[in-house]
C-alpha cells in the first residue's frame, strides 16, 4: 500500500510540474509579435477565426461549438466583419440561415499567425539533437492518444488527499 501511495504522490508531483510547464511552452510558441494584426483580436474573436479556418459555418453551429449565444456570435461577427476578417453569406440550402467564413484578408492573417508559430517551433527544434526531437515527438503522440482515452480514475477527494 505504501508503495502505491508513493507512486501516486510521485505521479501527482509530475502532474503539477507538467501543468506548470505546458502553458510556458505554449506561451513561447503562441506569443504575438507587436504589429501583427491578429494581436488586435480578442480571445473570443480569435477563437471564432480559428473555428472558421477549415470551412464556413452557420451562425448556430458557431454558437454551439463555442458555447455562446447566437447574439454573442452576431456581435463577434459584426466586429470581425468591420475589420474585414469575416463575411456573412446566405446558406446555400437554407436562405433564412447565414454562414460565416473568413475573408481572404482573414485567411491571410490566420496563415501569418500559423506560419509564425511554425517558425518558432522550427527555431526551437533546430537547437535540439535529432534524437531528442524524436523523443519529444513520440512523447507528444503518446500524450495525445492517451488524452483521447482519458477516464477520471481518481475522484476529486482522492486527488486532494494526495496533495
Amino acid at each position: 500500500m505504501q508503495k502505491q501511495t508513493t507512486a501516486r504522490s510521485d505521479l501527482l508531483r509530475k502532474s503539477v510540474f507538467f501543468e506548470d510547464l505546458l502553458p510556458k511552452i505554449l506561451r513561447g510558441i503562441y506569443r504575438l509579435e507587436p504589429g501583427l494584426t491578429v494581436g488586435d483580436l480578442t480571445l473570443a474573436q480569435l477563437r471564432l477565426c480559428i473555428l472558421l479556418q477549415s470551412h464556413s459555418k452557420s451562425m448556430s453551429s458557431v454558437s454551439e461549438e463555442l458555447g455562446i449565444s447566437i447574439s454573442a456570435v452576431t456581435q463577434l461577427a459584426d466586429r470581425l466583419e468591420h475589420m474585414g476578417m469575416v463575411e456573412r453569406t446566405l446558406h446555400t440550402d437554407d436562405r433564412r440561415s447565414k454562414e460565416l467564413s473568413l475573408t481572404e484578408h482573414g485567411r491571410d492573417i490566420m496563415k501569418e499567425r500559423k506560419d509564425l508559430r511554425i517558425q518558432r517551433v522550427y527555431d526551437t527544434l533546430r537547437k535540439m539533437p535529432e534524437r531528442d526531437i524524436d523523443i519529444v515527438m513520440q512523447a507528444l503522440r503518446i500524450l495525445l492518444s492517451t488524452c483521447d482515452n482519458i477516464q477520471n480514475d481518481v475522484t476529486v477527494a482522492e486527488f486532494l488527499a494526495l496533495s
